[in-house]
């Protein structure tokens, strides 16, 4: 039986070679794929090592090797390990821009997300898609220079609770 609690990793994506091609040995074949339709070169290292980071994270706890790790998917598509053991080991990942967040966790779901704050988002369209009729009022309300802050902070737990309820 697993006997920790849980653990949040905040790593920087960026890697040398070597680190790059370490992670995509350990890739299985979907994830290589998936790799793959990148467009953007930076955007697939990234993908490759976070998804690395994420199977050598959870190898530390399941005393396997990290290319051992089999992933499946519940029906909305949030990943778990597949394995025929009964305890379980709840995950979550978040990249954005040049960092990763990883959250693990034995005994709760769990759901993380890290976002990197930029000007270039329609905050007023997911505000109107996204928040209550309230949150948008208070929003609107607030100083302009606070503004940022109490949407990334909404965002972020807004993101989070989707993730661990699996949607």
């Amino acid at each position: 039986m697993l006997r920790f609690n849980g653990e949040l990793c905040l790593e920087s994506l960026n890697s040398c070679e070597h680190c790059y091609c370490n992670c995509w040995n350990i890739l299985d074949f979907i994830e290589r794929a998936r790799a793959q339709h990148f467009v953007r070169e930076l955007d697939r290292r990234r993908f490759v090592v976070s998804h690395g980071k994420l199977r050598r994270t959870l190898a530390s706890y399941l005393s396997l090797p990290p290319d051992k790790i089999v992933f499946a998917t519940q029906s909305q598509g949030k990943p778990f390990v597949a394995r025929d053991r009964t305890d379980t080991l709840n995950f979550n990942l978040s990249h954005s821009d040049s960092y990763l967040l990883l959250g693990v966790s034995s005994n709760y779901e769990i759901g993380v997300d890290i976002e990197k704050w930029t000007d270039s988002i329609d905050y007023e369209g997911v505000l109107d898609l996204c928040f209550s009729e309230s949150e948008r009022s208070f929003w609107r309300d607030l100083p302009t220079d606070q503004r940022l802050a109490f949407f990334y902070r909404q965002w972020v737990k807004k993101e989070i609770f989707v993730k661990v309820i699996g949607l």
